[in-house]
């Protein structure tokens, strides 16, 4: 945001101004559920890991067999409970935190393109106009927004 600050005066228009604050708000909300999405897949990774890794050297090595069928193993052992609940709920975080992120690029990419087919009406000034392609080099350096085209 301090960047727009600096840009304000002949160069950014109010409306503008407004515009873009907003698009640098829907450009963040869409980097957290980003990040969140990723954070939440490497767990459920984890999670899958540490349940083979359990699976194989605790109880096979442990025991040196699987007593029992396979499916038993799984519903009568506690960690093996905990992990599959652990997995499913990191799995069930990984496909909101996709939603939420699909919505917010969705919203970006909205404005985004309302920006550049606005940008006329925006910078309706010809001074104004003619300076556009500053605020359009800022945001793509400081914010990797591109304002050139779609």
């Amino acid at each position: 945001m301090d960047s727009l600050t600096k840009l304000k005066g002949n160069i950014l228009p109010k409306v503008a101004e407004v515009s873009l604050k907003e698009l640098v708000k829907l450009k963040e909300k869409e980097e957290k559920y980003e990040k969140r999405k990723i954070r939440w897949s490497y767990t459920t990774i984890a999670f899958v890991v540490a349940a083979l890794l359990y699976s194989f050297y605790v109880k096979m090595y442990g025991t040196g067999y699987l007593s029992g069928s396979p499916i038993q193993f799984f519903i009568n052992d506690f960690w093996m409970k905990v992990f599959a609940i652990s997995i499913a709920g990191s799995f069930f975080q990984v496909h909101m935190m996709d939603r939420k992120y699909e919505k917010a690029e969705k919203e970006f990419e909205e404005l985004r393109t309302e920006i550049i087919e606005r940008s006329s009406e925006l910078w309706s000034d010809p001074e104004q106009w003619n300076n556009r392609h500053i605020v359009y080099e800022v945001f793509k350096e400081t914010y990797d927004i591109n304002l050139y085209h779609r």
